[in-house]
């Protein structure tokens, strides 16, 4: 992508240099009798235009159709509220974006040395999804309470009984349990939540945009 950028650019200075070139004659000036006719927009121009603004406005939604709507920021701020109503002494403080193909950028996080949030977004930290990853931490109990975190972290809208309806669509609701090797998905006002539940306490979860075909169940 930035080779093709680069070359983009490159080819766009050649055209600029060439327009500029001395060796191309002069441009002769307009005769004081030759009267120019101004031109005028016909209705057929103005629908064509107002088309193409709505076919660009539509691009944009297709390109942004599958984020989950809020910025890093905005999920920084709504996951220390909810964290810190739900007693999780982790909080995001400081983030740094590193680039991916296409654009992409991700922040990680590492609450505990088993612990690790990742946040996947674009150039201006539009976020695609986010990723919980735990590795045998000995606590399923807070595991739960980050999940539903991000949860609300994720829809501000959503209730406690939402939530706590998606934690169920998960198979989430006994902290005393074990995970099984078993993979489960929920989906609420256009987002998808779907968790990767092993043994030994190692668990995936991820919020994603509906259409999103980069996270799926296998």
């Amino acid at each position: 992508m930035r080779k093709s950028l680069l070359f983009l650019l490159l080819s766009i200075g050649v055209l600029l240099a060439g327009c500029n070139s001395p060796n191309e004659p002069e441009e002769q000036p307009v005769q004081e009798n030759e009267a120019e006719t101004p031109e005028v927009e016909t209705p057929q121009d103005e629908a064509s235009q107002e088309e193409s603004d709505l076919e660009n406005e539509e691009e944009k939604v297709v390109e942004k159709g599958d984020t989950i709507g809020v910025t890093m920021e905005e999920f920084k701020e709504r996951f220390n509220k909810q964290a810190s109503e739900r007693n999780i002494e982790f909080k995001v403080d400081s983030y740094e974006w590193r680039e991916r193909d296409e654009g992409l950028q991700t922040a990680e996080l590492e609450f505990a040395e088993d612990i690790r949030l990742t946040a996947l977004g674009f150039e201006d930290e539009e976020l695609k999804s986010v990723l919980l990853e735990v590795e045998g931490h000995e606590s399923r109990q807070l595991t739960f309470d980050l999940i539903e975190t991000l949860i609300a972290s994720s829809n501000v809208e959503l209730k406690e009984n939402d939530i706590q309806e998606i934690m169920a669509e998960l198979g989430l609701t006994d902290s005393k349990v074990d995970g099984d090797d078993t993979q489960s998905g929920a989906t609420k006002d256009g987002l998808k939540y779907l968790v990767n539940d092993e043994t030994l306490n190692w668990l995936e979860f991820v919020v994603a945009n509906v259409n999103d075909a980069d996270f799926e169940l296998e």
